[in-house]
């Protein structure tokens, strides 16, 4: 069986969520709870409490959550932040495949974030806090990383290395300027608006490119365009052209410019 705790200043809240829990996964208990930093540093300083996953607030009522991690001599758990909606909170969550649910919290994404708890991975977690953190606090990556789950296993790449993502249902392929790729179980919705800022555009439903790697773009309405190194081309909506070349314009004299 594994083992969850939850740090949430909300008493109803831990509540609603235990309860959840027990009706969702019975082979995950709750087995102790935090109501702030202070007793959260507590919890987990204790020898007996060796939880498999914490559910936890990120905003605290004596502060944020990381001044909690940033005092553990490691994370050896798998986090999961349970939090309202907040778009740089969901963004840094992607960079880093930390698990987050929604307030009001959806059954079936619980469900979902408990199915993917793989616990005591410790270099992997704290890789993920890290990146994590450095996205949500609003501070560039020194290596401009992203850590990605995939089917085989978790790969950790410059976000420049990515040539193209190509959906696949409700998957996405990922696309390495080396050659390499991967399978990741998630749309490739998720990472239109995730990669937007790193000069990735969506040129397709199913692809979305790194502006970098254009080398030419076909007259016309829709067209294809291709990229450096790839010998096939890939095909642009006649929708999303005039924005697909809007933004390589921009980036060219953001170029000249700079």
């Amino acid at each position: 069986m594994k083992k969850a705790i939850i740090i949430e200043d909300n008493p109803k809240g831990i509540q609603n969520l235990r309860n959840l829990i027990k009706a969702i996964s019975p082979d995950l208990k709750v087995i102790a709870t935090a109501k702030s930093i202070k007793e959260g540093v507590q919890l987990l300083s204790r020898a007996d409490i060796e939880p498999d996953v914490a559910f936890l607030d990120i905003k605290l009522e004596d502060g944020l959550v990381f001044h909690l991690l940033n005092q553990l001599e490691e994370v050896n758990f798998e986090i999961i932040f349970v939090t309202a909606y907040d778009n740089f909170t969901k963004k840094a969550c992607e960079f880093s495949s930390i698990g987050y649910i929604n307030k009001p919290i959806d059954p079936d994404e619980l469900k979902d974030a408990i199915e993917r708890i793989r616990p005591h991975r410790r270099f992997w977690n704290q890789k993920k806090l890290e990146i994590f953190q450095s996205h949500y606090q609003g501070v560039p990556n020194p290596y401009q990383q992203i850590l990605v789950s995939a089917t085989d296993g978790h790969h950790l790449f410059q976000i420049t290395d990515i040539q193209f993502l190509e959906g696949d249902d409700n998957c996405t392929w990922f696309h390495l300027i080396d050659g390499r790729r991967f399978l990741v179980t998630k749309s490739i919705r998720v990472f239109e608006h995730t990669l937007h800022q790193w000069n990735f555009h969506r040129i397709h439903r199913s692809h979305i490119v790194n502006l970098n790697s254009v080398v030419f773009c076909s007259r016309g309405e829709s067209g294809y365009v291709k990229l450096r190194g790839l010998k096939e081309s890939l095909p642009v909506a006649k929708a999303r052209k005039p924005l697909f070349l809007l933004r390589l314009k921009q980036l060219q004299e953001n170029f000249w410019n700079s």
